[in-house]
């Protein structure tokens, strides 16, 4: 059992990830809310820059970035205080979608 489960063991890292993401932006859309990706991806457009501009200005690299974008990863403190900063968007947004 245990080599089938590493064997799949990406693919159901990838699906919990997926449900996880689904499930909150469920609960944002019944909020009224974004989810931190919606917020940066929206804040990102809103400047009209495409993701390379942004992780380039933010010090990050584009595939993180994008993870970011597609809810598979949340950033750390710092790496939100940056893309905050170069968006200008108070961080407290940033915190308040993953908080809630």
């Amino acid at each position: 059992m245990r080599e089938l489960v590493d064997k799949d063991k990406g693919e159901i890292l990838a699906e919990g990830r997926r449900l996880f993401a689904a499930k909150r932006r469920r609960e944002a859309a019944a909020r009224g809310a974004l989810t931190l990706d919606q917020k940066i991806k929206a804040a990102r457009e809103a400047h009209h820059w495409t993701q390379v501009e942004l992780s380039n200005r933010a010090q990050i690299a584009h595939a993180y970035l994008a993870n970011l974008e597609e809810d598979q990863r949340e950033p750390s403190l710092s790496i939100a205080a940056r893309i905050a900063r170069e968006l200008e968007i108070p961080l407290e947004e940033f915190a308040s979608a993953v908080m809630t």
